[in-house]
């Protein structure tokens, strides 16, 4: 069997098994390690793009976008992720942090606390839910 002229090329070693989508989510995993958030979130953006079905890759991208301050794309994504029911507690923390970001604190903790609902042992939500509601931290 050939291969035609746009035909993607042929993938071997370590790559050889996975489809595109976890090629470009692992390229963007490993861009993000290296700090290359844009190089990341393109990749990321890619991966959503071929299967929008796959939850991990959006997930990936709602928080490389939240980094790189694209709250305009994280949003709508958080939501999403929230409401199909994909890891709420982190979901949910999420949107807290953003609503923190955009000083809407009422929200923030709203959400922060639903975060906790989800993962009493979520220290990130509790420390942002302690920040956002003034009270000094417990030890």
């Amino acid at each position: 069997m050939t291969r035609g002229p746009g035909a993607p090329p042929r993938r071997t070693g370590a790559f050889a098994f996975l489809s595109e989508v976890d090629v470009a989510f692992t390229h963007g995993r490993a861009l993000e390690r290296l700090e290359r958030l844009p190089d990341a979130y393109r990749q990321y953006e890619r991966a959503v793009a071929l299967n929008a079905a796959n939850p991990r890759p959006k997930a990936a991208l709602t928080n490389v976008a939240l980094c790189l301050g694209r709250l305009d794309v994280a949003g709508p994504l958080f939501e999403h992720l929230r409401d199909v029911g994909y890891q709420p507690a982190r979901a949910h923390y999420a949107l807290g942090r953003m609503a923190e970001l955009q000083g809407n604190l009422k929200r923030a903790r709203a959400e922060y606390r639903r975060a906790l609902a989800f993962e009493l042992t979520l220290e990130a939500a509790r420390s942002a839910l302690q920040r956002v509601s003034g009270t000094p931290r417990a030890r």
